[in-house]
């Protein structure tokens, strides 16, 4: 069935008439080949013809929903004209046609009753098919939250709300395709189905697909949810917590998941405190992602000065590790390096390969001896006062005036400021005999022992920082 029209007296574009025909293989071959040129030149054809076909796609299974009703009444005229032909005032005509225009009206008035049950059914049948439309295009949440009493509770919960926003801040729980079909009326669904962008429409098809592939069984159950949350006051808000469960809950452990979907009113709440803990935590040091060259470089410009500060006082630890760091690297242009990373990244290393060889990168950058003391969280607020406003605005959304996860967002960019200031040139950037002799010896001496493949793969290690 063709997207351009849905009835026969809809209006069709002289194009769209065209590359429907070509899409039927109905055009002659010269005819063929001269639109072929065409497409070859003219971006949007060939756009509209993508679209054609992933609507065909998408709707050729829907039936059509209005018979051509023209037929009829044109067979209808063609026989009332017979009829008046042969009309006469003559009382033996009429005698004579009375039997045969009864028996001709009354199969007529078959034929048309015929036709309006075929075309009431018709209609019933790719309604229905519109409504399941509107239902696969939130299939997933549909699937993974028809609980609706743990949907209502966690979209009055505050903490719930927070998780919500500081996600959407860094570009997560934003529903791919939201709802362009179920907040359309059912007379307007084909119209915006044939509307929506390539991308779009092949996701709506997949979801179509994956519907029709469910049990008539599983079918009727969402379609029983769907139902339901439409006859709720708060059925926008709900169907919007749906969503977004749908696609947090995929990020939970199966362990977890059951446990917000247990039936146990102490066990589900104990379970979404910890699942949104979590969550906050994982999206404040995801966070990194929003910060620009300015917002980093102030932070590092910070951690300098509180190195600074810490040597001005007379915290001998912070001081003689930055006394060995300058001797270890004399000609650096920033000796403070490895002294900011031995205190923000403190405690064990996260191991990107063996143990040792992690430890070994780690104690290179960082220096050996006694470590400064780790960065408080004191020291870690004061980087508030140099971030731009709008950096504060992005760690006020993810955090809501939470100390903890303040704490956690900034100690997560202060790490990437680091990353962003590695004082040795990225490895696609030098080669690997720049970087065995920028090596110290006795690393080098360690390298020299290892086997050919494992000097490489040493070497190749770009920063000891994951």
């Amino acid at each position: 069935m063709s997207i351009s029209a849905i009835s026969d007296d809809s209006p069709i574009d002289p194009d769209d008439e065209l590359l429907v025909a070509y899409l039927d293989g109905e055009l002659s071959r010269d005819d063929e080949s001269a639109l072929e040129n065409r497409l070859v030149e003219n971006e949007t054809l060939r756009e509209r013809l993508q679209t054609l076909q992933s609507g065909w796609e998408l709707l050729d299974d829907l039936p059509d929903s209005a018979p051509s009703l023209k037929l009829v009444e044109s067979t209808l005229e063609l026989v009332v004209a017979d009829l008046e032909q042969e009309n006469s005032p003559r009382s033996w005509t009429l005698q004579g046609v009375k039997w045969p225009l009864i028996i001709l009206l009354i199969s007529l008035g078959g034929i048309g009753a015929a036709f309006w049950v075929s075309k009431l059914s018709n209609s019933y049948r790719y309604q229905g098919e519109l409504d399941d439309l509107a239902i696969a295009e939130n299939l997933d949440a549909y699937l993974r939250g028809s609980d609706i009493e743990l949907m209502r509770l966690l979209s009055s919960s505050n903490n719930w709300a927070s998780m919500v926003s500081a996600g959407k801040e860094i570009g997560e729980f934003v529903p791919e395709n939201p709802n362009a079909v179920s907040e359309t009326a059912l007379s307007d669904r084909e119209g915006v189905v044939q509307q929506l962008p390539i991308e779009k429409l092949r996701q709506l098809n997949l979801r179509w697909d994956r519907f029709n592939a469910l049990s008539p069984e599983d079918q009727t159950s969402i379609r029983r949810t769907a139902a339901a949350v439409k006859t709720q006051p708060d059925s926008d808000m709900l169907l919007n917590t749906m969503q977004i469960y749908a696609v947090w809950s995929q990020s939970l452990t199966s362990e977890l998941r059951e446990a917000i979907e247990s039936s146990d009113p102490l066990t589900r709440k104990n379970a979404i405190d910890q699942a949104i803990e979590e969550t906050q935590i994982a999206i404040s040091q995801r966070s990194t992602l929003k910060l620009d060259e300015q917002s980093t470089e102030l932070i590092y410009f910070a951690l300098q000065q509180i190195v600074r500060h810490r040597v001005e006082r007379g915290v001998e630890t912070t001081a003689g590790h930055l006394e060995r760091m300058r001797e270890r690297f004399p000609e650096s242009d920033d000796p403070y390096f490895g002294t900011i990373a031995a205190m923000v990244f403190s405690g064990p290393p996260r191991s990107t390969g063996s143990g040792n060889n992690s430890s070994r990168r780690r104690s290179f950058w960082t220096g050996g001896g006694e470590r400064p003391a780790p960065i408080t969280n004191s020291e870690l607020s004061t980087l508030k006062l140099v971030i731009p406003d709008r950096t504060l605005e992005i760690l006020d959304l993810i955090t809501h005036g939470d100390a903890l996860l303040e704490t956690i967002t900034l100690r997560a960019w202060s790490e990437e400021a680091i990353r962003r200031h590695f004082p040795m040139r990225r490895q696609e950037e030098s080669t690997y005999l720049e970087r065995y002799i920028a090596t110290p010896s006795r690393e080098r001496d360690v390298i020299d022992l290892l086997p050919p493949k494992e000097i490489l793969g040493e070497l190749s290690r770009e920063t000891p920082f994951p």
